[in-house]
């Protein structure tokens, strides 16, 4: 299961045609239906993948148009390395972008420019998001003391830009 595969559904239902395909290829049988459950998730933990899925309307609202209709869209697609505490197998194929889960920030910085954004994920790893790369928003997780990346998302970039809020001390 490739990653520059998978992105080319997103914008798409789970029951489009060729998406439909993909996933049965893939051993993915469930197609995720609007609950009352904001989003739903179609993993293969043991190949390190989820793919996150929104209602229609709440695409709309934040991403924009859809590739096609249907009741819920596929809008993250989250990669995972050996190094994470989710219950994911680590992702063996490919990363895109030349990343590597040994990446370090200042490489990805390299290759991405500045991030739009960061904060921390649990108390050691941090997130950083590059918005509007190549279309995309590249969501990178890293481990503490340049070890690595734990997770990768990726999605279409969103209408409006994500604003970084302003620093806050503890009380």
């Amino acid at each position: 299961m490739k990653i520059h595969q998978l992105t080319l559904f997103l914008s798409f239902p789970a029951q489009n045609t060729n998406f439909d395909k993909f996933l049965t290829e893939h051993e993915i049988n469930e197609r995720p239906l609007d609950k009352p459950t904001p989003i739903a998730c179609l993993n293969r933990k043991d190949l390190g993948v989820c793919m996150i899925f929104y209602p229609i309307r709440d695409y709309k609202k934040w991403w924009g148009s859809v590739g096609e209709e249907g009741e819920m869209i596929f809008s993250t697609l989250q990669i995972y390395g050996e190094d994470n505490d989710s219950g994911f197998s680590g992702y063996i194929e490919e990363l895109p972008y030349g990343l590597t889960f040994a990446s370090t920030f200042q490489e990805a910085r390299a290759i991405f420019g500045e991030p739009t954004l960061d904060h921390l994920s649990g108390p050691e790893n941090r997130v950083y998001l590059w918005y509007g790369y190549q279309g995309y928003s590249i969501a990178l997780c890293f481990l503490p003391e340049n070890k690595g990346i734990s997770f990768l998302s990726i999605e279409k970039s969103k209408k409006d830009p994500p604003k970084k809020k302003p620093y806050q001390l503890e009380k």
